[in-house]
């Protein structure tokens, strides 16, 4: 770096105390130079302000002839004394504080102060024309602190009288500043703070330098003195950016740099990933595309929850992509990314969709309609609705029965059998293509109840019941339910003959009342009329006879007729109302009786009563 001159005395002294004139005498330079009239002269410049660490100072004197000796002494901000050098006529002469230079008159002589901070070390140096330079290098008084001021004053017996010396071109060489240190990084929406140490004291600033992984670093920005941050910003995605600072001085070379220091800008994600079915084997993803820096996209697939696969990758600003997809395969699912030289993006899912009919529900509307619907399958143009009898794995044994437009979900399969069992599968269809079938539902259509019409008169030991059909189906058997305590009971036929109207029983017994249901049964469903009941008919006993009286007893006889139930016998007096029961409870297969305690010369009346739990008969 080029010396920065602190006085050539060629304008006002401002910046000096003491006693010191400009002259136009002995100038090395321009029109003046400077001389100490006799006293000790101070010098602080505004370079110096409260202290600076330059890599050099040098100043140039002239000695017109013999005096006491003079010389230029470096003070610190705290006021004392690092190094000093002059003249001593006529030999040279040093100490551990300063160094002298040989007397020589009549023309200008250099010294330079050549400053390592660090070591709190000063190499004093002397140029002279025609002779070998001279130099010395040698702790500094205080230590190193600073430079603050520079003074002119006697050196020879530390005397301040100073005569016959003049001075001029008074320089510094700035000192480079310190190299920033840990450098890091932080990033934020994209933009990368970078953060540093200042460890320098004498910058002008700081070199900010950046590059992209693999590059090469430029400068992009200045910051001021003091500053230990900067922000980034307006950066590409996905990227790899390097730094690294250097601090700078106007007139000094810059610091070292500091460490690197990179990051990594975010890679937006894809948005808006949605799947478009063209066929039962072949899907449309599509997306939108939210970064500026990615290589490629690379887009997987998901069939049935199982593993995710891959695709392919798209070239940059490539939004869509057709895959095929196995006919098997119902629910699919795309996920897309981005992918930089650097980084990649979060993953962006679809939403999952089934390309096979689903969820298909059948649901008995009435004896002759059954209702459906499913699922609605994204992009189907229309659905195939099928339907069967009995289970089959192959939809060859289904017949199609409707063809439902897109958007649709729903069908009433009408004019169907009583009491029939339907089974339905559904398919989607795409660009004219059927896919793969749900699987079965089923439902069973209801049976109209049967009725019954008549009861014939009761006969002994036989019903006759007539009743109506009111299905339409041609399977399946009539079932005659019969009980006697009014519960369903038990079949007591099963007509299988359907165009039968009527039937007899006669199973039942004498005088017992009967609960009779008529039971429609197909081979998947069954309805029950209403209940009737019927008593069936008690006969009476006949031919009662008295065989044989005596004076208190008498001897009877009758014929039994009913299959039921009890017997007894009743008697009373002929002038009397009320009939007695004699003989107490008698089987129904007993057929004679004796009376007993009759009165003597009594006239009565006797009768046989058949009876049941609901009716009775008699024969007297």
């Amino acid at each position: 770096m080029t010396l920065t001159v602190l006085e050539d005395f060629e304008s006002s002294l401002t910046d000096w105390s003491g006693d010191v004139q400009r002259k136009t005498k002995y100038a090395r330079s321009g029109a003046c130079s400077a001389k100490n009239n006799g006293d000790e002269a101070t010098f602080t410049p505004s370079e110096l302000g409260v202290g600076i660490q330059p890599k050099r100072i040098k100043a140039w004197y002239y000695e017109k002839s013999s005096n006491t000796g003079g010389g230029i002494a470096v003070y610190n901000s705290n006021g004392n004394y690092e190094v000093r050098a002059g003249t001593t006529n006529p030999q040279y002469s040093s100490d551990p504080e300063n160094i002298a230079g040989e007397g020589a008159y009549g023309e200008w002589i250099g010294v330079e102060f050549d400053f390592d901070w660090t070591a709190g070390e000063v190499t004093i140096r002397f140029y002279r024309s025609g002779s070998a330079d001279m130099s010395k290098t040698m702790s500094m008084a205080d230590g190193g602190v600073d430079v603050a001021e520079l003074r002119l004053d006697g050196y020879y017996n530390n005397s301040k009288d100073v005569t016959n010396i003049w001075w001029d071109d008074i320089a510094y060489e700035a000192s480079s500043p310190a190299a920033p240190s840990d450098c890091t990084t932080s990033l934020s929406d994209n933009d990368i703070t970078l953060s540093w140490i200042d460890n320098s004291v004498n910058e002008s600033g700081f070199r900010i330098e950046r590059k992209r992984d693999g590059g090469s670093f430029s400068e992009i920005t200045t910051v001021g003195a003091n500053t230990t941050t900067y922000t980034d910003n307006d950066l590409a995605d996905g990227e790899t950016y390097v730094y690294r600072v250097q601090a700078t001085h106007a007139s000094a070379n810059p610091s070292n740099y500091s460490n690197e220091a990179s990051a990594t800008t975010a890679l937006s994600a894809p948005t808006a990933v949605a799947q478009t079915v063209n066929s039962p084997t072949s899907i449309t993803v599509s997306f939108e595309d939210t970064t500026d820096n990615e290589i490629h996209y690379r887009i997987e697939k998901c069939a049935d929850d199982g593993s995710w696969t891959y695709v392919t990758d798209l070239t940059p600003d490539d939004t869509s992509h057709q895959f095929t997809v196995a006919k098997s395969a119902d629910t699919i699912q795309s996920r897309v990314r981005a992918e930089s030289a650097d980084t990649i993006s979060d993953w962006t899912k679809s939403a999952t969709i089934s390309t096979d009919g689903s969820e298909l529900s059948a649901t008995t509307a009435s004896d002759s309609r059954i209702d459906l619907s499913w699922d609605g399958k994204q992009d189907a143009e229309e659905y195939h609705l099928y339907r069967a009898e009995s289970v089959s794995g192959s939809l060859d044994d289904y017949q199609r029965v409707a063809t439902v437009t897109s958007g649709t979900t729903t069908y009433s399969d009408t004019n169907l059998e009583n009491g029939e069992q339907y089974y339905y599968r559904i398919t989607p269809v795409y660009d004219g293509i059927e896919d793969a079938p749900s699987e079965d539902a089923t439902a069973t259509t209801t049976v109209p109840a049967p009725s019954v019409d008549t009861v014939a008169t009761p006969a002994a030991d036989e019903v006759v019941l007539e009743y109506s059909l009111a299905d339409d189906s041609t399977d399946g058997t009539v079932e005659i339910l019969r009980s006697t305590d009014g519960t369903i009971g038990s079949s007591v036929a099963s007509i299988s003959d359907l165009s039968q109207i009527s039937y007899t029983d006669t199973s039942v017994l004498d005088g017992e009342k009967y609960h009779y249901t008529i039971r429609r049964k197909t081979d998947h469903a069954f309805a029950d009329s209403g209940q009737t009941a019927v008593m069936t008919v008690l006969p009476a006993p006949t031919s009662l006879a008295v065989n044989a009286v005596d004076s208190d007893q008498a001897d009877v006889s009758w014929t039994t007729n009913h299959d039921y139930g009890n017997q007894r016998v009743e008697l009373k007096p002929t002038d009397d109302s009320t009939w007695t029961n004699d003989s107490g409870e008698l089987s129904k297969s007993t057929e004679s009786y004796t009376t007993s305690d009759l009165l003597d010369g009594e006239e009565y009346d006797l009768r046989v009563v058949a009876y049941t739990e609901h009716a009775e008969t008699e024969d007297q």
